[in-house]
């Protein structure tokens, strides 16, 4: 299964892999590029009844603004029931990385949403996770490769 590259800035990309939509965000975090991340959710959205989210957050991402997460909340809420699992892999260790997890899982407690959501430390266990969910669409391998080139 390939890539489908969306868009591709410093610190910033998004594409999709199957019903998966993937978003790499390393630097501070725009609405533009929020809206790029919506466009996939979107896009999944009309081609896809199960939706599956990824976000990426290395250890250098600062927490996103409430533009950012406005307009992400907004993509979720529009696409309703169709999202069935979300992972949220904040990198790192240490109390900045614990930190973050944090304020994204209080984000996700905020929007109470009705499908499954984890964040972890890792890729890997955010893929394990996310085929978990994906009805025997995509593999842990799927995930993390799509990952990786997302994010070179």
């Amino acid at each position: 299964m390939n890539l489908r590259l969306v868009t591709r800035a410093p610190g910033f990309a998004t594409g999709s892999i199957g019903n998966l939509a993937i978003s790499f965000w390393e630097s501070q975090q725009t609405a533009e590029q929020a809206h790029h991340a919506a466009e996939v959710l979107s896009t999944l959205g009309r081609t896809e009844g199960r939706v599956l989210v990824l976000a990426v957050l290395p250890p250098t991402a600062p927490a996103p603004s409430n533009a950012v997460r406005s307009v992400i909340s907004n993509a979720f809420t529009r696409l309703g029931s169709q999202i069935h699992a979300v992972a949220n892999a904040v990198e790192g260790d240490g109390f900045r990385a614990a930190t973050m997890r944090a304020v994204v899982t209080s984000m996700a407690l905020v929007i109470r949403p009705s499908y499954p959501v984890k964040t972890v430390a890792t890729v890997e266990e955010a893929a394990e996770f996310l085929a978990a969910h994906s009805d025997g669409r995509l593999t842990v391998t799927d995930i993390v490769l799509a990952s990786r080139e997302l994010r070179s």
